[in-house]
């Protein structure tokens, strides 16, 4: 026991030691004072605390775990950095689509991208919920595109497609806390089981698997992440990473306060704070499975 918070207190401060880590500290505390003087207090309070469990989560993360090994340097800088324009071009493309869907933009020469359920449902006769179209599309955008524009000069290794390293251990332990959460909810009656409440679990669990859960982090962690540590070794990589997987929330977080600067904060509070822990999660375990089980599991719950 002496040892593991030993690890947790040398974990702290070689963080606290390290530029990118003040640097993204700035971004957050910039971001949310320009929340607080929009009058979005209640975000800031809350995210502020839920940033506070993450870097608990990312210090026990790298408690429990062991380095992982050198990096492999067979591709090329300049290689590398090819690959990062190709995978941003990819959540550029996405992230578009979703600032259409939640109307954070208007459509440009009438035409929407994410309306294609719409013109799908037009084709097929059927009236869809949308988010079944995007649960279809998402794959697409989010892991066979990006596989299609970087295999052909990279190899599957070098997307995180290694084995992993105490992932059951990790996942545990970023999962425990939305599962008593939710437990608790449960037991004081703040929740209730009713059936149509678990028909709505089941389907967010199904549509967050491929909406959020392992495209999403294949997309951000094993694509992007991996080449940005590359270049950047691995604090400002998993930073500048969870920068913009925060950013590409724009439109979700648009929806949420109705004003664009608003919503960037609020996704660089709110989504790119997780995106840390995802991106702690993936590096210290090797791949993606940790991280897609709480992002699943993290938004049935919430």
């Amino acid at each position: 026991m002496k040892s593991l918070f030993q690890k947790m207190r040398n974990a702290f401060i070689e963080g606290v030691r390290q530029p990118a880590c003040w640097a993204f500290l700035a971004i957050f505390t910039f971001s949310a004072l320009a929340l607080a003087f929009a009058g979005h207090s209640k975000f800031v309070i809350i995210y502020s605390l839920m940033a506070l469990a993450i870097i608990a989560g990312c210090i026990g993360t790298v408690a429990v775990t062991e380095p992982p090994p050198p990096a492999d340097m067979s591709l090329t800088k300049k290689t590398v950095g090819l690959e990062v324009l190709l995978v941003s071009l990819c959540i550029v493309l996405s992230g578009a689509i979703g600032l259409f869907f939640h109307r954070a933009i208007e459509p440009i020469g009438g035409f929407m991208p994410a309306l294609v359920w719409e013109r799908l449902a037009s084709w097929t006769g059927h009236s869809t919920n949308p988010a079944w179209y995007l649960a279809a599309l998402n794959p697409i955008l989010y892991c066979l595109l990006p596989l299609l524009l970087i295999v052909p000069i990279s190899r599957f290794k070098h997307l995180g497609f290694v084995r992993g390293h105490r992932v059951l251990l990790v996942a545990a332990l970023w999962c425990a806390q939305p599962v008593i959460t939710f437990s608790i909810a449960i037991a004081t009656g703040q929740f209730s089981l009713t059936e149509s409440r678990i028909q709505g679990l089941i389907t967010g669990f199904a549509l967050n698997f491929f909406q959020n859960g392992l495209f999403e982090e294949f997309l951000f962690r094993a694509c992007l992440q991996t080449r940005l540590v590359l270049l950047f070794g691995p604090y400002r990589g998993i930073a500048m990473g969870a920068v913009a997987f925060g950013v590409w929330h724009l439109g979700l977080n648009f929806s949420r306060t109705g004003n664009l600067g608003s919503g960037l904060a609020l996704s660089l509070i709110a989504h790119a704070v997780s995106g840390v822990g995802f991106g702690v999660m993936y590096y210290r375990t090797r791949n993606i499975a940790a991280g897609s089980i709480l992002h699943v599991v993290g938004n049935t719950l919430a």
